[in-house]
């Protein structure tokens, strides 16, 4: 029976799709279609062209599928990809292409006393998400690349006034734990020598220093820089500390 519910959502969707923009199904709708065996093997099919980067055939047989195994293929994808070592120019493409769309299935769930409507299948937030932690790999790649050659300039680097500055600052600060202590020190020498960085719009860097190196001239420039989340949340744990 709930496959039927599903079966008809899809042919009406498929009737109407000139006059609607979503389909609602409900959680019992999307449970049945996932737990069905030939749209298993078809999502497994799926993943075995993309992992082998064949694109072309995979763009093919993608279109064959009906609309809502198309969407939770791709989903399945998306999520596929979280492995980075694989990535491909042509998979970041593949990305790019399903983040810029949007889902054509919803699901609507009781709360405690209220509705929520969202993605059956969010395969475009899941591929955003992908292409967002990747570019951050890939500027992490970078910042450990230009330490290496002594050729980073943070100020330079971080460029304050950038549209990119918060993805920056978020690699930055995540990849400062797995740095090594020699580069620590060069990072920590190289924010005391970079005179600009007095106009870093933020205590992101400095406070993620601070707390790694436990550096006190470094923990003497947050107590004067002017206070926000990042150096408070590092000078409070200080003073558990001691």
């Amino acid at each position: 029976m709930k496959r039927q519910l599903v079966a008809m959502s899809l042919m009406l969707s498929s009737l109407f799709s000139g006059l609607v923009s979503a389909v609602t199904l409900s959680p019992n709708d999307v449970a049945a279609h996932m737990a069905d065996p030939a749209n298993v093997a078809v999502i497994l099919h799926a993943n075995s062209l993309f992992e082998a980067n064949e694109f072309t055939e995979l763009d093919a047989y993608l279109e064959t599928l009906t609309p809502l195994l198309k969407e939770e293929t791709l989903t399945v994808l998306a999520r596929s990809a979280q492995n980075f070592s694989n990535m491909t120019p042509e998979r970041e493409k593949f990305l790019v292409t399903i983040s810029h769309q949007q889902p054509t299935y919803l699901v609507k769930s009781q709360g405690n006393g209220y509705w929520v409507t969202m993605p059956a299948f969010n395969y475009a937030g899941e591929a955003k998400w992908v292409l967002n932690h990747w570019q951050i790999k890939l500027m992490q790649d970078e910042v450990k690349r230009l330490l290496g050659y002594n050729q980073l300039s943070l100020s330079k680097w971080l460029s304050f006034s950038a549209s990119d500055y918060t993805l920056r600052r978020e690699a930055l600060v995540a990849l400062i734990p797995t740095l090594p202590e020699s580069d620590i020190q060069k990072l920590i020498k190289l924010y005391q020598d970079d005179s600009n960085m007095v106009w870093s719009p933020d205590n992101a860097l400095l406070a993620a220093l601070a707390s790694k190196s436990g550096d006190d001239a470094l923990y003497q420039l947050l107590w004067l820089r002017r206070t926000d989340s990042y150096s408070l949340a590092v000078l409070q744990s200080l003073r558990r500390r001691q």
